[in-house]
């Protein structure tokens, strides 16, 4: 048997494996999750208005990419990037199984919430344990990234074709089924070959210091509070998610800047290499800002 994948090593196989699932569950959700939210219920959805839908839709896209940070930061602080990959690994299945399972908006409110963190924190690190299969001077480093968005684009080509076949001949919890067995058979496929995974993943970069923890947890629970508030008083109605997600992600960004500039870590070359990124941060925040109309207004 050979002890390398396509010439890359052996355990980008399992990230390989593992991110084209996940890709499949997500893209393959998402193909047909809007047109739930809206359809009649003799349609099989739940009959939402297709403005609150599209809001609920775009609000959980952006929730994606705001979890990257919240999965980094776990990754970085307290956990390392192969635990936070596993069991975010395990959020994402369980939220499509919620969306499977749970009848109306319970299922929808559950799995969503659940599948964007589970989401962000499998972005966050995955291509962070991709390269640290390499060192720094390893020429094959390029070539298994690209094998490893291979990976990436497969799922989600085979995604949508698969769970929009299901749900039109079957119906949306099928679909919404078909994705929770995609994303099962990547995390078993990973579990198997977990020890593969390189050791620098697992160790934690920056550890929080014991004190720092608790001022962490009660930062998590009382903004999980306070979201849960809003939406109990109707601060955070349906209908506004999009927007609030919007002011979150541009406060997030801006916030995320001016940390790292600040920072007295960095050294001089470094900081004009972070300001020589922000245009193309910028120009990236918009091709994702259309990218993400597919899944709205384009359905």
């Amino acid at each position: 048997m050979s002890s390398t994948f396509f010439g890359q090593p052996r355990a980008l196989a399992n990230l390989f494996g593992v991110e084209l699932w996940e890709r499949f569950s997500f893209y393959g959700m998402q193909g047909i999750l809007l047109i739930y939210l809206y359809y009649s219920a003799a349609d099989g959805g739940l009959g939402i208005d297709q403005d609150t839908a599209t809001s609920i839709v775009g609000a959980y896209g952006g929730a994606v990419y705001l979890s990257t940070i919240l999965g980094a930061w776990v990754a970085d602080r307290l956990l390392g990037s192969e635990r936070v990959l596993f069991l975010s690994a395990v959020l994402v299945m369980l939220g499509h199984i919620a969306l499977a399972l749970l009848p109306g908006l319970a299922g929808v409110g559950v799995g969503l919430v659940l599948i964007a963190v589970g989401s962000g924190g499998v972005k966050a690190n995955a291509t962070s344990l991709v390269g640290s299969l390499y060192d720094e001077h390893d020429e094959r480093r390029d070539a298994g990234f690209s094998l490893f968005y291979l990976g990436i684009n497969l799922g989600a080509l085979a995604g949508p074709l698969l769970t929009g076949l299901l749900q039109t001949n079957a119906g949306f919890h099928w679909g919404f089924g078909l994705a929770a067995v995609g994303m099962a058979i990547g995390l078993v496929q990973y579990t198997l070959a977990r020890k593969r995974m390189p050791a620098a993943g697992r160790e934690v970069p920056n550890p929080l210091p014991a004190r720092g923890r608790p001022i962490a947890a009660v930062a998590f629970a009382a903004a999980a509070a306070i979201v849960v508030l809003a939406a109990v008083t109707g601060l955070l109605s349906a209908d506004r998610l999009s927007n609030v997600v919007v002011a979150l992600s541009v406060i997030a960004a801006v916030a995320y800047f001016v940390v790292i500039l600040s920072s007295r870590r960095i050294t001089g070359v470094e900081r004009l290499r972070v300001v020589a990124f922000i245009p193309m941060f910028l120009a990236s925040a918009a091709f994702w800002s259309l990218y993400q109309q597919q899944f709205t207004v384009v359905t």
